[in-house]
């Protein structure tokens, strides 16, 4: 996933129609990323994007086409990889006790 924030730049009409019109999916289909979320959000960052890539490599690319696309209103981004998932859909992992892999236990 990647975490934005925005930059103190107002956003004018072109930036949201260029998230209206999906113009990051479409870029990043390209490179055969798919975007499973994408976010508005209220706290420390203001839009978050989770999506599925091949690699870290391929994911690095996808954050480049996001600071590209919006060059100029983001301030930050943050690329975080999922390593484990303990819950996913209120739904228990059933391989739960794996976490403690994780953690060296």
């Amino acid at each position: 996933m990647v975490l934005i924030k925005r930059s103190i730049q107002p956003i004018d009409d072109g930036i949201i129609d260029r998230i209206i019109d999906r113009e990051l999916t479409k870029d990043s289909e390209k490179i055969k990323i798919r975007i499973k979320h994408s976010f508005y959000t209220s706290g420390a960052y203001d839009w978050i994007i989770c999506f599925n890539a091949f690699d870290l490599k391929n994911a690095k690319k996808f954050v480049e086409i996001v600071a590209k696309l919006f060059e100029g209103y983001i301030s930050d981004l943050h690329l975080i990889e999922e390593l484990f998932a303990a819950q996913k859909c209120g739904i228990v992992n059933p391989e739960i006790d794996k976490l403690k892999e994780f953690f060296g236990s």
